[in-house]
């Protein structure tokens, strides 16, 4: 259904229509929340199937996570009566294909233009997102100050999330073999239905840019397959036998681009960037602007033909309409690219075709792409009432290649909704203004040290002999920009450097003489003779004049600028640290120096610090043989290790000895060029003042990563407040991480431990065990270090209070609630911190929340797919989900890091058919670490094989007896074994092993599993003690009072007859996916009212995933009761049916069970 004006949709206000999609239609918008216009796309209804919902979200998480200047902005997404809606940034502007039906572009706008598309490209590519629909209509040109313009991508509703080989099939909607994206913009693999990677996306650009140059596209044919033979098989028309005016070097740089091999077009955009940053470099200044300014030169001879036919395009093109106001163009549709026209009535061509893109509806028009006929102009006015503004611009770009597949099905693991909170729009709609010869990127600088003489020698040698030696006399201008700047030097060097004032004398007067002098050189200009002015000489003069002004002070305030400069601003880095090499004799100082670094970064809000376990995550995944405690890799595997968790930049440092004092060095490399953006070394005069020197290093390192001093200054805290004071606590914690990496968990544990316990008020160790207590299922431990790391974290830096606040109410108080606002408001001026995102994600999922959950770790998993923690909470969200394979997916490519799951794996197993029998899981890696052994026993009492699950318990709880740090553990275990054997009706069993329970400490769940099954048991008394208990201890926890003690309360009533037992259990039906709730609730009505209990048990069925989370066995006991409820009710046939299926999932079952013995009576 198509909105009206003024209609709402969530919060947005519909002013009127701007155009359509290929499968949406946008519309522009007020938000009322934050005064601002903006522009909502939408679904067309013919598109509104599960597939395109998914595709449709899909832009906007493909887009969401990517903060560029070239990329349009996403600010929200959300649903409006089950209709999903994205919301952009409204732009203004036109399209490229707009553009280019003009005619092509100069080359200075092309350049312009190409060089955008891939910074955002690499950007893009970076965050493992592949493009696929590459083309003029999802490109705009946005209008700026000046008549200049800001090139925008849009349209990421084909975008594929490349997370690696085995889960790129669960994130494409696509199905295998099919082609997407527009035929004439495919690249050769595309066309052959082969998988996709990011060099697909280059092969587009080349053919964009090759439409630019030349007004028609490499590849011809009046149908698709015909287009199909010509890209297969034959190479294009070299674009400069079509437009002589296009440079040799851009000529190179297309026809790589253009490879039909993808192996030998440039491997990554931000190689396309660098080769056309060259290729800028070497272009001269326009001769057509200087003879415009300055006048013609008359004939002084006869030109040669290649003059000619150089300037041929440039002299014979029209002039373009003002960028602010694009051209209104009207006719039928075009179905391909107008070729080149250099004839006169090239302006009445143009005049008699249209657009057919949605920016071109700015002027009324509407146009719908597709393979077959258009059709003629549409104005959306009249249904709209909304008046025509020839300056607005549709964001929604162009998706008709959608059309061809908008039947395939969608097999994507990622179809749901993001979290409601809306995005903020970036600071700057467009990047900041940088000086020629500055770092403008860290994607495509090469970055070398600053080389002060050999820059003003540099300059002499452009400069007039008089100027140039000025200059050697340390007279007249300073010396010339140095090409890239690295920020490099000790502490003291820069410091000294920032202070330091210019003595030096101005320049003589800059003279008219010498502008043109040196615009003649510029120009390559003929012969001086004959040259006169050009009509209009006063007006012209004024002109010159104010040139002068202009370029005279822009030297001034270079010059100025050259000398007190710091390091021009780089976009946000992520980073990850490489190693440590230390050449000192003492063990400690490498894990000193790695783990004061790690909490020197981490409260960046610039400086994205991937976790330390991140490099051999991405070297192992490559291949590499790698360890935390070896050798430090090389620089370019470092890279291919960076590259490969999404990090732009990788660090390395080092400590050595120098007689009694300690040097400590850091140097941060650009991932996608290798060069060498910091370089920095601080002094330590003995260990004692290590501390202060990794403080400064790490303030230094952001500073050269491009972070403001303020910024700085604001959000860092000393190591001796945020960390430790103390060394040796320091390099335990992180011995304790390296450990961890490796999986060695107990190992881990007692380093972590040994930290805390050296200085019990380092807070990131104590969060660190908190999270791998939680696991083990140690609550008690748990909650205990959460509560000292919230204790201690007043004098910490403010992402490490709001974390700890965070990790106490998981952990400790249970309020999930204020946890997930706590961690939600450090996520926004965190948004990449991994450790963020999986402490949210986990409280997520912990409240039921698992759409949101995956959306998050989503988020991060794009740039990191081997970040360990927030995968696994994926993993859990998709089985939750129901999307058992899509999680296997993951966990294999976990599995490509050198890590694993394999307690999950088992549950995975027991959701997903095996035509073999269910598939083993190597548990010997595992050892050491308690959570896997207790999902072997799980599964095993799933089964019904309750004898072998019972020796698996025995086994964790005797493991985790023996270690202090995890008698809670050991509580629970046997806690969870004892409501196992209750829920399956042997509580001779269970009462044992709740018995011994009780003999360790115990926190909410295991007060909550021991009560359940007593009560279940008939031991009421015990349970109303647990009941009492969880009441007057855990006021505050989320799960206790949502849904654990309504269940155990509801379970008592029901032993003692009560009539209002399942109604305390209706009432908490909200909480069914993470509950035995709705379990308890049907084996509570199966006698008196078992039509109800039908409809419970047939729930737990139909989502087997979360059935299965919230306990194992829970999945077959729903099979039996619906059984039961079947029988209550007289419907033999189907009770008979159920329990068979019962058998089936008891196969293997331990013949003595009695509920095995009832089924297969019932079953005949």
């Amino acid at each position: 259904m198509v909105p009206r004006v003024g209609q709402r949709i969530g919060p947005y206000e519909i002013l009127g229509r701007l155009g359509s999609g290929g499968m949406g239609l946008v519309f522009s918008a007020w938000d009322a929340r934050l005064h601002r216009d903006v522009a909502l796309k939408i679904l067309r209804d013919e598109y509104s199937t599960p597939e395109m919902r998914a595709r449709f979200l899909q832009e906007a998480r493909a887009v969401s996570g990517m903060n560029h200047p070239n990329i349009c902005t996403i600010f929200d997404i959300g649903e409006d009566q089950g209709d999903p809606y994205m919301v952009m940034e409204l732009l203004k502007g036109r399209t490229l294909r707009s553009r280019i039906l003009e005619g092509p572009l100069p080359f200075e706008d092309l350049l312009q233009v190409a060089t955008e598309i891939a910074e955002a490209l690499s950007a893009a590519h970076a965050r493992g997102v592949i493009h696929r629909d590459i083309k003029p209509a999802n490109i705009i040109l946005v209008d700026k100050p000046g008549g200049r313009f800001v090139t925008k991508v849009l349209d990421f509703g084909l975008a594929k999330i490349d997370l690696g080989d085995g889960l790129n099939a669960a994130l494409d909607y696509t199905n295998n073999g099919s082609t997407v994206g527009t035929v004439a913009y495919m690249s050769p693999e595309q066309a052959r239905g082969e998988p996709l990677d990011a060099r697909s996306d280059l092969f587009a650009l080349g053919t964009v840019c090759y439409e630019m140059a030349t007004g028609e596209v490499p590849f011809r044919g009046a149908t698709s397959a015909m287009v199909f033979v010509q890209l297969l098989n034959h190479p294009p028309e070299a674009v400069r036998q079509i437009n002589a005016s296009v440079p040799k070097e851009f000529e190179k740089v297309l026809d790589k681009l253009l490879e039909k091999d993808r192996s030998q077009r440039y491997q990554s955009a931000a190689e396309a960037v660098a080769a056309l940053e060259e290729v800028r470099l070497k272009a001269k200044p326009s001769r057509s602007f200087w003879r415009g300014l300055l006048g013609p030169n008359p004939p002084s001879g006869p030109s040669t033909r290649a003059e000619i036919r150089e300037e041929s395009l440039m002299d014979l093109t029209p002039p373009l309409p003002p960028r602010n106001r694009p051209g209104k163009v009207e006719g039928d549709v075009l179905l391909r690219p107008v070729r080149r026209v250099v004839s006169s009535d090239f302006g009445a061509r143009v005049a008699r075709t249209a657009s057919g893109s949605a920016a071109a509806v700015s002027s009324g028009e509407e146009a719908v792409a597709g393979a077959g006929a258009a059709e003629g102009p549409k104005s959306a006015v009249p249904e709209m009432g909304f008046a025509q503004d020839a300056d607005l611009a549709v964001v929604a770009g162009d998706s008709s290649g959608i059309s061809e597949n908008a039947s395939s099905p969608g097999n994507g693991i990622l179809q749901f909704q993001e979290p409601k909170a809306p995005r903020e729009p970036p600071a700057a709609a467009e990047p900041p203004a940088v000086v020629e010869g500055a770092v403008e990127s860290d994607e495509n600088a090469e970055i070398r040290p600053l080389d002060l003489k050999a820059s003003a020698n540099e300059a002499a040698q452009e400069m007039e002999p008089g100027a140039a030696a000025e200059a050697a006399n340390g007279e007249g201008n300073e010396e010339a920009p140095a090409p890239h700047v690295v920020w490099s030097g000790s502490s003291s060097e820069r410091r000294a450097a920032r202070a330091a004032t210019d003595p030096r004398p101005s320049r003589s007067p800059f003279r008219v003489e010498e502008l043109r002098d040196a615009l003649e050189k510029n120009v390559d200009r003929e012969p001086e003779q004959g040259w006169r002015p050009a009509p209009g000489g006063p007006l012209l003069l004024a002109t010159i004049a104010a040139l002068i002004v202009i370029v005279t002070g822009s030297i001034l305030g270079w010059n100025l600028w050259q000398h007190h400069r710091v390091p021009p601003p780089l976009p946000p880095s992520t980073l990850v640290i490489a190693g440590i090499t230390n050449n000192t004799g003492d063990d400690q100082l490498g894990s000193i120096l790695l783990g004061g670094l790690e909490l020197d970064l981490k409260p960046s809000r610039r400086v994205s610090l991937l976790g330390l376990n991140a490099m051999s995550s991405g070297l192992r995944a490559l291949g590499v043989s790698y360890s935390p405690t070896g050798p430090v890799p090389s620089v370019g595997d470092a890279r291919r290790g960076a590259q490969a968790v999404g990090a732009g930049m990788v660090l390395f440092g080092s400590a050595q000895l120098a007689g009694s004092s300690y040097i400590l060095s850091a140097q941060v490399y650009n991932v996608a060029t290798g060069a060498k953006v910091v370089d920095l070394t601080e002094n330590a005069g003995s260990r004692e003042q290590l501390l202060g020197a990794i403080d400064r290093l790490g303030a230094e390192i952001r500073t050269g990563l491009g972070e403001s001093g303020d910024s700085v200054a604001q959000n860092s805290v000393p190591l001796s407040r945020n960390g430790t004071a103390n060394l040796d606590a320091l390099a335990a914690y992180a011995k304790g991480e390296s450990l961890l990496d490796s999986g060695q968990f107990l190992d881990a544990m007692h380093a972590l431990g040994a930290a805390a316990q050296a200085d019990p008020h380092f807070v990131e160790p104590q969060l660190v065990l908190a999270e791998l207590f939680r696991r083990q299922r140690a609550e008690v431990e748990s909650a205990k270090v959460a509560t000292a790391a919230r204790d201690n974290s007043a004098s910490t830096s403010a992402r490490t209070r709001q974390l700890a606040q965070g990790a106490y109410d998981i952990y400790a108080s249970g309020d999930l609630p204020r946890a997930e606002a706590e961690l939600q408001a450090l996520a926004k001026d965190y948004p990449n911190d991994e450790e963020v995102a999986s402490e949210l994600s986990l409280c997520l999922r912990l409240e039921g929340k698992f759409e949101e959950s995956l959306a998050l770790s989503q988020a991060i998993l794009s740039s990191d797919p081997f970040a360990q923690d927030v995968a696994s909470n994926a993993e859990y969200s998709l089985i939750a989900m129901d999307r058992t394979e899509a999680a296997l997916q993951l966990e294999s490519q976990i599995q490509r890091s050198g890590r694993s799951h394999p307690g999950l794996r088992l549950l995975m197993n027991l959701l997903v058919p095996h035509d073999d029998g269910p598939q083993g899981v190597e548990l010997t890696g595992a050892m050491g670490r308690l959570a896997p052994q207790q999902y072997e026993a799980m599964t095993l009492d799933a089964g019904g094989m309750l004898d072998g699950g019972l020796q698996a318990w025995h086994a964790v709880a005797a493991q985790a007896s023996v270690n202090a740090e995890l008698l809670s553990a050991a509580g629970h275990t046997l806690a969870q074994a004892g409501l196992d054997r209750a829920l399956v009706d042997e509580c001779v069993t269970a009462k044992g092993l709740i018995a011994d329970a009780q003999g360790y400490p115990q926190g909410p769940s295991t007060l909550f599993d021991e009560g359940l099954a007593a009560a279940l048991c008939g031991d009421l008394a015990l349970a109303q003690r647990n009941i009492r208990q969880l009441e007057n201890d855990y006021r505050e926890n989320w799960v206790v009072k949502s849904y654990e003690l309504p269940d155990l309360q509801a379970v008592v009533l029901w032993k003692q007859h009560a009539p209002e037992a399942r109604k305390l259990l209706e009432d908490a039906h909200g909480y069914d996916r993470i509950s035995l709730t709705p379990y308890l609730r049907g084996l509570i009505a199966i006698e008196q009212q078992p039509k109800n209990a039908i409809i419970d048990f047939q729930g737990l069925l139909e989502h087997r995933g979360a059935t299965t989370l919230a306990n194992p066995v829970l999945f077959a006991m729903a099979q039996y009761g619906l059984a039961r409820a079947y029988e209550a009710s007289g419907d033999e046939s189907n009770s008979a049916e159920a329990y068979a299926k019962f058998l089936k999932l008891w196969g293997a079952a331990d013949p003595a069970l009695t509920m095995l013995r009832e089924a297969r009576q019932h079953a005949k």
